[in-house]
């Protein structure tokens, strides 16, 4: 398998998070580690299904992400 991409944000989170899951020939791992936020995906094809999947979770990441930040910058 090799990497589609790597996503690399920005955290306030300083505890070590990992979570994965396994599906068939779709992988996908986030971890924040530090400061770093990661999600990285894995995939054995380049089907339309494993694309729209990946499109599924990225766009579900970013939003969390986002709406984290705004949450962070609407408390300080």
């Amino acid at each position: 398998m090799k990497y589609l991409r790597v996503f690399e944000w920005r955290s306030v989170s300083a505890v070590d998070y990992i979570a994965t899951t396994n599906n068939c020939n779709f992988e996908y791992t986030i971890r924040v580690v530090g400061y770093r936020f990661q999600l990285r995906i894995r995939a054995t094809d380049h089907t339309n299904e494993i694309c729209r999947e990946f499109n599924r979770l990225h766009d579900a990441m970013q939003f969390a992400y986002e709406h984290y930040w705004e949450q962070i910058n609407f408390n300080s």
